[in-house]
């Protein structure tokens, strides 16, 4: 009898192994399909999610530590982004300074680094927001904000950044 089950287990461990190694060369394949389309959509979507970007470090033109990017407000009627909340110091968010910043002084490095079109000195007497930023509703507020980042006016109600991520400043010679 042990003659007969011999070549019986010995198909049966032949059919085994066949299907492992078809189910490998599949997952294999299926795997290099998956990286290609993956390469595909990165390269062709030139995008940034917003929700990667939270936490990101702030820093300055001339790459000093502002702080994190701990949120970024949109315009309700338009879409656009209006501010970037950079918070500094503090310990678990407790004694954290809200910095909102116009999103025309903010450029994209990365997910992971946005740089402010200022220097660490002059954000650290910028204007600051409570948590939930209810001063940001407050037309009078926003032109203080905008008027200390040097942003003319007409500016502040078409919110948007320009490419570079600098903004436009007013001439010096023009009042």
């Amino acid at each position: 009898m042990k003659t007969k089950l011999k070549p019986v287990i010995t198909c049966i461990a032949l059919a085994f192994c066949a299907q492992v190694l078809s189910a490998q060369q599949s997952d294999q394949s299926q795997s290099q399909r998956g990286q290609r389309s993956s390469t595909q959509t990165s390269n062709s979507v030139d995008g940034i999610r917003l929700s990667k970007l939270k936490g990101a470090d702030v820093k300055s033109r001339n790459g000093q530590d502002l702080g994190k990017l701990e949120d970024i407000v949109l315009d309700r009627q338009t879409g656009q982004i209006k501010f970037a909340i950079v918070g500094k110091g503090g310990i678990l968010r407790v004694g954290e300074k809200s910095h909102p910043v116009p999103w025309q002084e903010v450029k994209i490095d990365s997910e992971k680094q946005i740089t402010v079109n200022m220097d660490k000195q002059k954000m650290e007497s910028a204007p600051t927001v409570t948590s939930d930023y209810p001063e940001l509703n407050d037309p009078d507020a926003v032109l203080v904000i905008y008027r200390f980042y040097e942003i003319p006016a007409g500016a502040a109600e078409t919110p948007g950044g320009t490419e570079s991520g600098q903004s436009q400043k007013p001439n010096s010679s023009n009042p």
